[in-house]
């Protein structure tokens, strides 16, 4: 039997346009898995702390729309994973 885990804090610096502070996101995933079994279970979680960026901005749309066009972090979201091994 074997439990494994893992967190994952990915940081970065600001927006590159000179603005901003340092954006921080935690994921985290949990897993289960025996050599006894073919199945393994693990559950997931990404962005668990709801944090949202501007993560890029591009002038594609300026001349068209009049506005610049951002990009945003994706929301929280969780699921479950099982797999099977044959």
């Amino acid at each position: 039997m074997r439990l494994h885990g893992k967190i994952v804090l990915v940081t970065g610096g600001n927006s590159g346009i000179g603005r901003g502070t340092a954006q921080n996101r935690t994921d985290l995933r949990i897993g289960w898995s025996s050599p006894d079994v073919p199945w393994s279970v693990a559950l997931y979680g990404n962005n668990l702390f709801d944090k949202r960026y501007v993560t890029g901005i591009s002038n594609i749309s300026a001349t068209t729309l009049g506005t610049p066009f951002a990009s945003i972090s994706a929301p929280r979201f969780w699921g479950v994973e099982v797999a099977a091994h044959f």
